[in-house]
């Protein structure tokens, strides 16, 4: 990450792509919901390696390949 003093709420979610949301001036984890202190990298990073977020990820990517899939079915028939 930049330095302290140049941290914004984009450069933050730019350096963890599809994994925050920006909302109402506050980080938002894509896959937990969960509002994120944005000031400290160590509050972001604490949190993308939490086991909860690991899980909530996990069950995010499978479901949207579910969904996907059910997409290119629907497609075929």
């Amino acid at each position: 990450m930049t330095s302290r003093s140049n941290i914004t709420l984009y450069t933050c979610q730019k350096e963890f792509p599809n994994t925050f949301n920006i909302l109402n001036n506050t980080l938002v984890c894509t896959y937990c919901e969960h509002s994120v202190s944005w000031k400290q990298k160590v509050s972001i990073t604490t949190h993308v390696n939490s086991k909860t977020h690991l899980k909530n990820k996990k069950n995010y990517e499978i479901a949207a390949q579910h969904r996907q899939s059910q997409t290119l079915e629907d497609s075929i028939s």
